[in-house]
């Protein structure tokens, strides 16, 4: 490096350096002129060497330079986080062993690739010019004959529904049951009950998504939401309380329309995507812009992949960045993954000397105390009960804070046959008025997913109700032969003192607003700062 400095300071001082100067100047002319003639966009006008062709998210840029090279030009990416996310571009240099013909050459195929890729990956000129706030430009379709293109081939065809009725149930279920408390008949109950919910929050848009090859091979398959979250969903506790009181008198004061995957109510695996296929990348690209199509249709702020184990896929994480989308961390996912134990002595040994000491002391010196029942809900009074403990977790739950569920969702569930309801009614109260705890579960095959607690806090202290009615969730799991329970998120140390393994898990973020998140930001900058300052 020092010798070619050297070398370079030697040639400046000379007169060998005006031919060179006057070539580049000439070629840099050149540029901008034929840049101006394909109506190629440029953020601002230059006089250097460096040329800098904006196009907007990683993945349009890396596109452009890949076709670029299939055609034997050699250009470079200028993208997050070098620059915004949305305000990448491709960028290339002259210099003086180049010729005006190299030049033109090159142009000739951006300026034929550059619009397809846009179209193929669902933006548009009039879309990068709002992005980097330029003139609306067209680009000219022109192509020299010295350019050899090489042609592309479409293998993946995608199919969108909204409504669950008009895919085939069998083969839903096949793919999508065991994965997650989304069996066909669920979601059929789902877009039912919030279809046409009274508040904004309790009316959701459900999209089913579906890419296949020539061949009828289903490469990916999903559904996704639009709906109304709270921004605070992830915040700590503390920021949420803050966040709610001026909710009393804003109701809808941090929220944003989002596109997610699944809907606020399902839980696990969303994306069925055979990654053995050689363009499962071009399949979940396809989903991402259809996405990202429905944020701008209906005016969402946010779109949003779920859920992922936090730093077991680099090839994915890798691919969402260049697609736009940002790894956020949630809380830990807690699963019981083995549940081969043949009778209680054998869970307790598995469970490790603390937790082993936790459940003997905590909750097996209870369970004498309780009736269990697993019968279903029947009387109208007895899902109001069911919804009034439910009721009194979602006023004190703030570590995933979320709209509240309506009423009508647990009148559905409680007569759905995908659901498992435990109801813990205390022995001393002889006539059985009411239950102490509940827990929602979804069951299909051998998967066991622990979704929604309510519980009466009259009891839960004196009775330790929230830590028997998730002990009681395992041994019902058990005796309904399943292989894996889900115990969701929160409450994490509770859950592993009955078994339960965090797993680290994340979503994939891209918004296009985001003033919310500054605003709770701030707030959580300001909490820290005090307590500091205390």
């Amino acid at each position: 490096m020092l010798g070619a400095a050297c070398a370079s300071t030697r040639l400046h001082c000379s007169e060998a350096i005006l031919p060179i100067q006057q070539k580049v100047a000439g070629l840099i002319d050149f540029t901008n002129r034929r840049i101006e003639e394909l109506g190629l966009p440029q953020f601002e006008g230059t006089q250097s060497p460096l040329f800098f062709i904006p196009s907007g998210l990683p993945k349009l840029t890396t596109e452009i330079i890949a076709r670029m090279h299939e055609d034997g030009f050699y250009l470079n990416t200028a993208s997050f986080p070098a620059t915004p996310m949305k305000r990448g571009g491709v960028r290339f240099m002259v210099n003086g062993n180049l010729e005006k013909e190299d030049v033109a050459q090159m142009l000739d195929a951006l300026a034929y690739h550059y619009p397809r890729v846009l179209a193929d990956e669902g933006s548009s000129p009039e879309k990068v010019a709002q992005v980097f706030s330029i003139p609306e430009f067209q680009v000219r379709n022109h192509i020299s004959s010295s350019v050899q293109l090489v042609p592309r081939k479409e293998n993946l065809v995608a199919e969108l529904f909204h409504d669950i009725h008009q895919i085939d149930a069998r083969e839903w279920d096949e793919r999508m049951a065991g994965r997650g408390n989304f069996t066909h008949a669920t979601l059929q109950m789902l877009q039912y009950t919030f279809s046409e919910g009274e508040a904004p929050e309790n009316n959701w848009d459900f999209y089913y998504y579906k890419v296949k090859d020539k061949e009828g091979n289903t490469v990916l398959n999903t559904f996704f939401s639009s709906v109304l979250l709270k921004d605070d969903m992830f915040a700590s506790a503390s920021i949420s309380r803050q966040v709610e009181e001026m909710r009393k008198t804003d109701p809808y004061y941090l929220t944003s329309k989002s596109v997610i995957l699944g809907c606020p109510i399902t839980k696990g695996r969303h994306l069925y995507l055979d990654r053995a296929h050689s363009e499962w990348k071009k399949a979940l690209s396809m989903l991402i812009h259809q996405m990202q199509h429905t944020v701008e249709e209906v005016g969402a702020t946010q779109l949003i992949l779920r859920e992922f184990r936090k730093g077991a896929d680099t090839e994915m994480k890798d691919f969402l960045l260049e697609q736009g989308l940002i790894e956020s961390d949630i809380p830990n996912e807690c699963l019981i993954t083995d549940m081969s134990w043949k009778g209680q002595d054998e869970y307790l040994q598995r469970l490790g000397g603390k937790y082993r000491y936790n459940v003997r002391k905590e909750i097996l010196p209870f369970t004498e105390q309780f009736r269990v029942v697993t019968e279903k809900p029947a009387t109208v009074q007895e899902v109001k009960e069911c919804y009034e403990l439910y009721s009194n977790v979602f006023e004190q739950a703030y570590e995933m804070n979320v709209h509240k569920l309506p009423y009508s969702f647990f009148e559905n569930i409680c007569a759905h046959p995908d659901y498992d309801i435990i109801r813990l009614y205390l022995k001393e109260d002889k006539e059985d008025r009411r239950p102490v705890a509940v827990l929602f579960n979804h069951k299909r095959g051998a998967h066991y997913h622990a979704l929604i607690v309510g519980l009466d806090y009259d009891y839960v202290h004196s009775h330790n109700t929230y830590k028997q009615i998730l002990y009681r969730s395992v041994w019902r799991a058990w005796e309904l032969g399943c292989t894996q329970l889900d115990l969701a998120f929160t409450a994490e140390l509770e859950k592993k003192k009955i078994g339960a393994r965090p797993y680290p898990s994340c979503i994939y973020v891209q918004s296009t607003d985001h003033f919310n998140q500054a605003v709770i930001a701030t707030m959580a900058q300001a909490e820290a700062t005090l307590k500091k300052l205390a």
